[in-house]
């Protein structure tokens, strides 16, 4: 009952200060005006991501060609559904998106909840999901991200639990926000299971590479190529255009530099400036946590076979999936890594009990 009432607690904490950050920055947003000179911070909310999907609003509306070659026109069409149903203005979309947000945080908490018992921890750590300033963030204005860490949370919840018919009923809806969901909840179903797992996984890999480079190859996928700068994300685009084989080589460098672009937002400053970036703050705790976390998920991993038959082991092959699936969108951001950071917050506590706390412990007693 005490962790309950902890829980409900820091909730209400968080969805106050959520309501609080929404009407200091999204608010005056609506009402057309600009907050970052005001408070001397860059980037406190999305914008350029929700004019994106207002543009595509208002062409749905205007009965209009959009493109359906990219991620957009879903959550597009998904929130001009809303709209329409609820007789909310265009201009008042921000206030949909926000309740639709904190609806789903809600839900990822529960989802959260059951898969931190299920390794075993007590659930009385849970409330430690909503000190997370990704969450505020992310649930300003119109974005993907809480939609994605719901689908992403809800299928892992579905695998560790073998309810596989609830993944396919929620699969569709999960396509409509982003194709690489539905990839992502599909790839699950079909390589579950614990046998020969190295072998798959090496196997799932070279898979993934060449699905990555067929899509690069042939499927224009609206990616300009001046944004994958020079290095070598830009090699591996142009070896995957000529060649097929860019992924296959620096899918392994891309996962490096995916956590380093993460590392990065620990100097939280706007370029040149001592101004305090907001998109860069909002992955601060996840960065020192999975700094501190590293060695031991790397320790732990190495001694897979051990949990070979655990609830760990399916936390591992559900965020290896989404890694694999993560590698076909040629860009690297961190903001990417978003939908799996707690399943990697939990995976590197579980390794850190087993290899840190517990061995310490069996030392100890060793000594005596």
């Amino acid at each position: 009952m005490r962790s309950f009432n902890t829980t409900i607690f820091v909730f209400l904490l968080f969805l106050l200060l959520n309501i609080f950050y929404f009407c200091i920055f999204t608010v005056p947003y609506m009402n057309n005006y600009k907050v970052e000179d005001k408070w001397s911070v860059a980037s406190p909310i999305n914008t350029s991501d929700h004019q994106v999907y207002l543009e595509y609003i208002n062409k749905i509306n205007n009965d209009k060609k959009i493109e359906l070659n990219n991620n957009n026109w879903g959550i597009s069409y998904l929130y001009y559904g809303i709209s329409k149903i609820t007789g909310v203005d265009t201009k008042e979309i921000p206030i949909i998106a926000f309740v639709v947000s904190n609806i789903l945080i809600v839900l990822c908490y529960l989802i959260f909840r059951s898969l931190l018992c299920s390794l075993g921890f007590s659930s009385k750590y849970s409330f430690l999901f909503f000190f997370n300033p990704a969450l505020i963030y992310y649930s300003q204005l119109i974005t993907k991200e809480i939609f994605s860490l719901f689908f992403v949370l809800f299928f892992t919840f579905c695998i560790l639990n073998k309810r596989y018919l609830f993944l396919l009923l929620v699969l569709p809806l999960s396509i409509l926000i982003r194709v690489q969901l539905g990839i992502y909840g599909i790839a699950l179903l079909l390589f579950r299971g614990r046998r020969n797992y190295v072998v798959k996984f090496i196997f799932l890999y070279v898979l993934f590479s060449l699905i990555s480079a067929l899509i690069i190859k042939y499927v224009h996928i609206g990616v300009q190529q001046n944004l994958l700068g020079d290095g070598p994300v830009y090699l591996s685009f142009i070896l995957n255009k000529q060649y097929l084989i860019g992924s296959l080589f620096f899918n392994i460098l891309k996962l490096f530099q995916y956590f380093f672009d993460l590392l990065k937002s620990l100097w939280f400053f706007y370029d040149g400036t001592f101004m305090v970036d907001f998109y860069k703050v909002r992955d601060i705790p996840f960065a020192l946590i999975f700094s501190f976390l590293l060695y031991w998920i790397v320790i732990g991993i190495s001694n897979l076979k051990l949990y070979k038959y655990s609830k760990v082991y399916d936390l591992i092959f559900c965020t290896y999936i989404y890694i694999l699936v993560l590698f076909i969108n040629p860009l690297v951001h961190s903001r990417y890594l978003f939908p799996i950071s707690y399943l990697i917050v939990l995976i590197g506590f579980f390794f850190y009990r087993e290899f840190g706390i517990q061995s310490k412990n069996r030392t100890d007693l060793t000594s005596e």
